[in-house]
């Protein structure tokens, strides 16, 4: 099971992008097929006037027949025209678009994002199991599990910002632990901390 997923407030608009571009790279006819078994849509991609004629001559209007089927395909909820629920939150990219992991998954999205589209993955998707290691060797993950335990909402927040740096900036990610670094330790006290104290030997004239 992959431990990528979307992120919970990831824009639905930014989500469709990501889904259009992987479906704009795809190039034969028997990808497309399957999908319309899987999403129930063979109607909307065999029906369509120009998306598998464009396809198969490798016509420049390929990519806007893509984004007209999209929705469709996606399964999209609440399509253009269609009021957003009246009470409530907005509804996630994941309750927006019925279709959404059945085409994540057949069409291998996020291996897509991660290898073309880096920058609008880092926006959208989210790894459970990624480790960043910091110049030092502490791993992000672990400390933001921890923060998360703890409830510390600004542990969690200066992580978010030193994966971002890191991601982003490797000087930036630097100055940034050199700063957090170079402050005094505030204690908590809803938290223990616990330190360690270097023990001082005398000095003994036999040890060699």
């Amino acid at each position: 099971m992959s431990s990528r997923r979307w992120r919970e407030d990831a824009s639905p608009n930014l989500v469709m992008l990501a889904v259009g571009k992987t479906l704009a790279a795809v190039r034969d006819r028997g990808t497309w097929m399957q999908l319309a078994l899987l999403t129930d849509t063979r109607d909307e991609i065999e029906g369509h006037r120009r998306l598998l004629r464009a396809l198969a001559f490798g016509d420049d209007d390929y990519e806007g027949a893509v984004y007209h089927v999209l929705p469709f395909v996606l399964g999209d909820l609440t399509p253009p025209g269609m009021e957003p629920p009246p009470f409530g939150k907005p509804l996630t990219a994941e309750e927006r678009f019925k279709h959404l992991t059945t085409v994540t998954d057949h069409l291998r999205v996020f291996d897509w994002l991660a290898e073309n589209d880096p920058a609008l993955a880092a926006q959208i998707v989210v790894d459970d199991q990624a480790d960043t290691l910091l110049p030092d060797g502490t791993v992000l993950n672990a400390v933001e599990a921890t923060a998360g335990r703890l409830g510390v909402a600004e542990m969690r927040r200066q992580v978010d910002r030193i994966r971002r740096d890191h991601g982003q900036d490797s000087e930036a990610l630097i100055g940034h632990v050199r700063d957090r670094s170079s402050r005094p330790a505030r204690r908590s006290s809803a938290s223990p901390v616990i330190t360690t104290r270097r023990m001082a030997f005398p000095h003994s004239s036999t040890r060699r």
